[in-house]
Formats: C-alpha cells, structure tokens, sequence
C-alpha cells in the first residue's frame, strides 16, 4: 500500500513536470512567433558601400542601407534605391550631360554590383572634369569629390523612412549638399508622393513662416552665442542677441510676393511630425544652409494628403 501511495505521488509529480514543460514550450514558441511576425514586419538591410579613388585627387564614396531579404517589400525597396541612384548621377545635376543617366539593368538583389555601376559612373564623371580643368589650367591644384550615402532613417507599422545625403566638390569656392528623406508605404511598396497638400499653399503661410523664422533664429543664436564665448569666456551667455521677426523675414528670402514655398523635395513623415528640408539657394543664399523644421502632428494635420493621412492611423 506504501509502495503503491509513493507511486501514485511520483506519477503526479511526472505529470506535473511534463505539464509544466509543455507549459514552458507553449510560451516560448508564441515568443518565438512573435519574434518571426515582427521580423517579417522589419526591413533587414546590409550597408554596402564602394570608394574610387586616384590619389588625393578625385574620389566617390556611395553607402547605401541595401534590403536583403527576398519579400515583395524588399524588392519594391531596392528598386526604389536603384531609381534614387540614377537621379543622384552628379552629370546630370550640373547640366552637363542631358540625357538621363541609365539606371542599373541586372539582378537588384546583389547591392554590391548596384553600388559599384554608379560609383563606377560618378568616378569618371569627376575625373572627366579634372582632365578639363588640367587643360584649361594646367597649375590648376585641386581636387574633387563625391559623396553618396541613402540610410535606412526609420520605420513604422504602416511605412519606411530613406534619408538621402548628398555631398559634392568640382574644386570650386565650396561644395554643394542635397539632403532629403522620403516615406516609402509598406502596404503598396511605393514611395509617398505628396505628404502635403500642394494646393493649400497660401493656407500654410502661417505655418512655413514660423518654421523658417524658428530655423533662422536658431542659427543665429548659435552663431551669436559662439562668437560671444569666444569674446568673453563666458558659455552660456548671450544677452545681446536679435531674433529675426517675421516682419523681417521677406528681406532674409529668395521668395516672391512674400509667399514661402513648399520644399522641392516633399516633406516627410515622422514620429515627432512633418519635417521640412530646403535645400541650399532654394529660399535664401548659400549662407542660409539647408532650411530645415519639423512642424508637430496637431499643427499640420489639417494639410496633410488623404494618402498620408492613412499611414496615420
């Protein structure tokens, strides 16, 4: 009867433990589904990058966030980035060359080849115009360069975020930045065309005009703030600086009929709102930099794209 009682005890206990392994399996399996639902959901990107060089003279760098993974979303994605390189070929951004740069033919699917074609490109496109500087002046003592990089800036449930930053120098007095991002829809593997409705311009002026003026003041600030530790030793301390008011704002601008336009390149979608990038010369000199803002959910709302609007939700 003892025997048969501590029998009974230790199958209870085999159960018990047998239970609490499948228990322990179960929940971790669902982890694990998790862990595969969320990677299905999340762009895998390599960074690839090629450098061509000749000396200190002429150089090309292109990096690029390049998709791996064998999806539809992958493969819309590194077409998109193909597409992005041709437009970025520096020939055809200074006019030189008016046909359009051909885009890469083969597999999509290996960056490393995508990458080299238009480092290949760009590099002999700066050395071609070294070659010309050396024969209009052969003491002529330069050098040129080209700097591409496209990264992977954020991503959501409903979209991806590219920033795209461009940098290039012909020897000139200085160089010359792009700087962009773009929104690319999971849902149809496409890039988001207009986050701001284009038509409602002068219904934003209110908002443009602030966002220009925060950008201005605080680059003016900086520059004020700098040059007076730099005088007194004292960080921190700025009592005689200006800010800029919006009064003043049309004699700062490349604008007509005081109406700040939208950005050539669209604005973007993000976390903390829209941002908004114009690039050098686009609304003010050289000196201005790349104007840039981000303008709050709450405030732009009212503006934005029915498209853009659904990645919202």
């Amino acid at each position: 009867m003892k025997k048969q009682h501590l029998s009974l005890i230790t199958l209870a206990l085999v159960a018990s433990i047998m239970m609490g392994c499948k228990a322990s399996s179960t929940k971790a399996q669902a982890a694990n589904d998790i862990k595969e639902a969320q990677a299905a959901d999340t762009l895998v990107v390599n960074t690839d990058s090629c450098i061509l060089q000749e000396g200190k003279i002429v150089q090309c760098t292109i990096s690029v966030d390049y998709p791996t993974e064998p999806n539809e979303l992958s493969k819309n994605i590194r077409a998109i980035l193909n597409e992005e390189l041709a437009n970025l070929y520096l020939g055809n951004i200074n006019g030189d060359e008016i046909e359009k740069q051909e885009s890469y033919k083969g597999d999509l699917a290996n960056g490393n080849l995508v990458i080299e074609k238009y480092c290949k490109d760009n590099f002999a496109y700066l050395k071609s115009q070294m070659k010309d500087l050396k024969e209009a002046d052969p003491r002529a003592n330069a050098n040129m360069s080209y700097d591409i990089r496209l990264n992977k800036e954020a991503e959501t449930d409903s979209y991806v975020t590219y920033h795209c930053l461009s940098y290039a120098y012909l020897a000139g007095a200085h160089g010359s930045t792009f700087e962009r991002s773009f929104n690319i829809v999971k849902a149809t593997g496409k890039k988001l065309s207009q986050v701001v409705d284009t038509a409602r311009v002068k219904d934003l002026q209110p908002i443009l005009r602030k966002g220009v003026l925060s950008y201005l003041n605080q680059q003016s600030g900086n520059e004020s703030q700098t040059a007076n530790e730099e005088k007194t030793g004292n960080e921190g301390q700025n009592e005689n600086e200006e800010q800029i008011t919006d009064a003043q704002l049309n004699d700062y601008l490349f604008i007509e009929n005081g109406i700040i336009p939208l950005p050539s390149s669209s604005p973007y979608l993000a976390k903390d709102g829209v941002h908004f990038i114009y690039q050098q010369y686009e609304i003010g000199p050289y000196a201005m930099g790349l104007v840039s803002f981000t303008v709050p959910l709450d405030k732009i709302k009212p503006y934005l794209t029915a498209e853009a609007l659904k990645l919202l939700k």
